[in-house]
């Protein structure tokens, strides 16, 4: 797991931010030569308490990782976040 701290929402921020730098910070710990690592880890700004915030992680492939220790962190496979590294939806 690569660790990308906290991230929280910023009302002033663009629509569509909050995924574009998930999917980027997944992006380069996909293409690190210097580590290996199967998936992103984070802190959720108010952790479950900010139930909007919370579900979106949830609806951008992000799991709660139930640490009682650390209730706000949440984590996602680099399969599950990055649209490249999904399966295609097309059948033959």
């Amino acid at each position: 797991m690569a660790l990308i701290g906290f991230m929280g929402r910023h009302d002033g921020a663009p629509r569509g931010l909050g995924e574009a730098l998930i999917v980027d910070a997944a992006r380069r710990v996909h293409r690190s030569d210097d580590f290996a690592a199967w998936g992103l880890m984070l802190d959720s700004e108010g952790g479950k308490t900010n139930k909007k915030l919370w579900d979106w992680y949830i609806a951008q492939g992000l799991t709660p990782a139930n640490d009682a220790g650390r209730p706000t962190a949440m984590y996602g496979t680099l399969k599950k976040i990055l649209p490249e590294l999904q399966p295609s939806k097309i059948s033959k």
